[in-house]
């Protein structure tokens, strides 16, 4: 396990925001967790390709189970959190 030091927990509940950042350009187009459903074919600002062949219904069973896992946090006997290094 991770020392708690070097990381940022946080709960799936903290995450306002996805966010998709253009490679090319640095456009970002920002997305709620369960609302996500598609990435867009192209970057809204340059026009750079995006959707590489990453299918619609991967994305769309991770925002189901993002949102199943939020309307769950109440039941569930754990906590579900996530952790990033500390920059």
């Amino acid at each position: 396990m991770t020392p708690t030091e070097n990381v940022i927990v946080f709960n799936l509940g903290d995450v306002r925001m996805f966010r998709l950042q253009c490679k090319k350009c640095g456009a970002v187009r920002s997305y709620l967790p369960t609302r996500w459903e598609r990435i867009p074919a192209t970057c809204g600002n340059c026009d750079e390709t995006w959707n590489m062949g990453l299918g619609e219904q991967t994305l769309k069973n991770f925002s189901d189970a993002v949102e199943a896992l939020l309307n769950a946090s109440d039941r569930l006997k754990f906590k579900f959190q996530m952790e990033l290094p500390k920059p």
